[in-house]
């Protein structure tokens, strides 16, 4: 609101911010501060992307371009296995009717596996299957074996 009052005291302090916004980064900073998306949540995992808003990365999976905002619209939770690991995918079976396990090929990978809570959240990220069971325990409840 102080930047549209006018007058010359703000003009410069109008201009500045104009110049900031022009940038990609502060552009990008103000996006996320509007959006809530500099939010973290204590997920109790230690990868730095662990209670963030998960990127929307350009994805392949089987050959076919997508994202993950495309895999996220059946609204449960979702684990991206980024490295091809069985292993990761055998981890959240046992919660198959809430995790979807979806093996994808990212140029950008932010970790080797990611669980995206269903409000895009990153519930858990990184390699330890121990560490994936328990977010998905805690997340979404009693295993199913």
């Amino acid at each position: 609101m102080a930047l549209l009052a006018p007058g010359p005291r703000v003009d410069a302090l109008r201009d500045i911010f104009t110049a900031l916004a022009s940038t990609a980064e502060a552009n990008r900073l103000l996006t996320d501060l509007m959006a809530d998306l500099d939010l973290r949540y204590d997920v109790a995992a230690d990868h730095p992307l662990a209670g963030r808003y998960c990127p929307d990365l350009v994805l392949t999976v089987s050959g076919t371009a997508t994202s993950v905002a495309r895999l996220a619209r059946s609204g449960r939770a979702l684990l991206l296995d980024l490295d091809d690991r069985p292993g990761v995918r055998d981890a959240v079976r046992p919660w198959a009717g809430r995790v979807e396990a979806v093996t994808a090929r990212t140029d950008d990978a932010p970790a080797a596996a990611v669980l995206v809570r269903p409000d895009g959240y990153v519930a858990w990220a990184g390699e330890d299957v121990g560490g994936l069971r328990e977010a998905c325990a805690r997340w979404f409840g009693t295993a199913r074996e």
